[in-house]
Order: C-alpha cells, then structure tokens, then sequence
C-alpha cells in the first residue's frame, strides 16, 4: 500500500474495500457497510471530543482500525477508469465525511422523535424510544463525577 500520498492503481477491489464514490454500488458494497459500522462504534468518542485535535485523533483512530483490517479506499479515476488507492488524506477525508453524517443522521432522528412526542403532548424524557437511542449515543461517553 502506498500511503506516502501517490495514487497506486488497483487490479482487483477486495470485498473489504471502502469504495470512495456516490450511488448505490459504493453504498452497497460490502467494506462500504463494514466501515459504516465502524465508524458508528466511534460516535460517542467523537461526541466526547473537546478539541479539533481530539476530533482529528478520532478521525484517525477510524482510518487506522479499517486499515488493520487490510482494506483500502479506493476512488476511480474518471479518465482511465480504473480504481485507484487514496493515500492517508482521502482516508481521513472519507472517514470524516462519513462520521459527521452519521453523526447529522442521528441527531436528525433524535429531533423527530422528540417532534413526534411533543405532537402527541407525551413527554420526551419517557419514551423508551427515545431513552434506547440516547442511551446509545453517550454509552461509551466518560461518565462526570459528582462533586
């Protein structure tokens, strides 16, 4: 793998490989799904991040996880056709893009539940739907002591 930031090109794409692209087939594809999932197990870290850098550590605590696993991310090259590997910076770029919208996808879903709860005059704080979901984004979170 050539991560220095050239391009190597690809033979084959690997069933793990996180295709960089838009449509279905990059969204289908099997790494596509695998990373997906390891990018939500880091949301709560992400949520926990103070700083840019924190933020930054996390982005890359992704990249290094999915490389472990001997993927790589791939874009096609619109003039020859071929895939071709990103290097570090479209692997962070990726794994940050990626994050920030899971991220946007959860808060969104959270906002229409407590939407829906207040249509129906219930409150949010007791749905058990809404307790499931809040519970899953700040499970992994530092716990504050009382002081």
């Amino acid at each position: 793998k050539d991560y220095a930031g050239t391009s190597s090109l690809v033979a084959v794409v690997g069933e793990s490989d996180i295709l960089c692209g838009r449509g279905r087939a990059c969204y289908n594809h099997n790494g596509n799904r695998q990373f997906r999932k390891i990018v939500g197990s880091w949301i709560p870290r992400y949520l926990a991040a103070k700083t840019k850098r924190q933020k930054t550590d996390v982005v890359e605590g992704i990249v290094v996880e999915v490389l472990e696993t001997g993927a790589r991310f791939l874009k096609l090259n619109p003039q020859t056709r071929q895939w071709q590997d990103t290097g570090i910076r479209g692997a962070k770029a990726k794994a940050g893009h990626c994050l920030r919208d899971a991220l946007a996808d959860k808060i969104k879903y959270m906002a229409e539940i407590v939407r829906d709860n207040k249509a129906n005059n219930s409150d949010p704080t007791t749905t058990t739907k809404t307790k499931t979901t809040t519970t899953a984004i700040t499970s992994d979170l530092p716990q504050q002591e009382n002081k």
